[in-house]
């Protein structure tokens, strides 16, 4: 007696693998790297927190020191003044970034003569390299031969007797509004692409009921792109928090470490003052800070408009 059973099971098993297990067989190479490049180093990057390290041994890590790194990270007070720069620049900047790149779309959102000349020409701060914007600005606004400083600032009377990147707090209103300057056009360009995706059909009932230009702005297009503006507003803090290259050329962090974001004060730490074990603790904490606060923004946009 033959079991006719058998080929059948057998075609359902492959149909299963096909259509379950073929996509992870793909992706199995791709995963294998990133666990090799990302979650090995990380690993080992906790593993040496807890060690003693010395640059002339980098071969080999040195003895067990419990928590020694992290004690002797958090003595240090230009830590804490980093991230307390780095934070104000995040909560300065991305706002401003936000609120301006949403009224350029928002003007831009109609039809004119040479709308996508202007367009273009808008977003150029955005599509040049960080590093060359630094460059520009700081001949710009170099003291007392720059160009704005000597043909606009000096003819109105305006820091004749201070460097804008000799004074602690003129620098990091600049590295401010250099970033605001530079990453507007992104904003505003994504929001131009979200006012051009929205439906026109609420719009035209709220016409027909007879809702003010104010009224269709707040309770409709407020409403529509709030999940859109939630999630520029995550991309771009996350983005905002890593700033170095920008304030690496323009100040390296100073006067002192008026400017000196986590980044900076990592870099310093690291390749200059070469404490590679404080360094290691430090990347653990700032993982454990930055997974903690936009985890948990992540977690709350999820729940509210399911948007990922």
């Amino acid at each position: 007696m033959t079991d006719t059973t058998r080929p059948e099971v057998k075609r359902t098993f492959g149909t299963h693998f096909l259509r379950v297990g073929y996509p992870y067989f793909l992706l199995a190479p791709s995963l294998l790297v990133l666990l090799f490049v990302g979650v090995y180093p990380f690993v080992s990057m906790i593993v040496l927190s807890f060690r003693k390290l010395d640059f002339r041994r980098l071969g080999r890590a040195g003895d067990f020191i419990g928590i020694d790194n992290y004690r002797n990270l958090f003595d240090e007070p230009v830590f804490f003044s980093s991230l307390k720069t780095t934070a104000f620049i995040v909560f300065t900047s991305v706002p401003l970034e936000l609120v301006l790149g949403f009224a350029m779309a928002y003007l831009f959102n109609r039809n004119f003569p040479l709308k996508r000349l202007a367009v273009t020409i808008t977003i150029i701060p955005t599509v040049l390299a960080p590093i060359a914007i630094a460059v520009m600005w700081k001949i710009l606004l170099a003291t007392p031969w720059g160009f704005l400083m000597y043909n606009v600032f000096y003819r109105f009377g305006m820091f004749e007797d201070v460097s804008i990147f000799g004074s602690p707090g003129l620098a990091l209103a600049a590295v401010i509004a250099i970033d605001v300057w530079e990453w507007t056009p992104f904003m505003f360009l994504v929001f131009l692409a979200g006012f051009g995706g929205l439906p026109q059909r609420p719009y035209e009932a709220a016409a027909i009921d007879g809702a003010s230009a104010w009224q269709i702005f707040w309770y409709l297009t407020m409403p529509l792109l709030s999940p859109f503006i939630l999630v520029m507003l995550f991309i771009r803090l996350i983005d905002a928090f890593k700033i170095f290259d920008t304030i690496y050329v323009l100040t390296n962090g100073g006067p002192g470490v008026a400017t000196e974001s986590i980044s900076i004060f990592a870099y310093r730490f690291t390749f200059e003052y070469w404490k590679l074990g404080e360094s290691s603790a430090f990347a653990v904490v700032i993982f454990l800070l930055f997974f903690s606060v936009f985890g948990f923004l992540f977690i709350q946009l999820q729940k509210r408009y399911r948007i990922f």
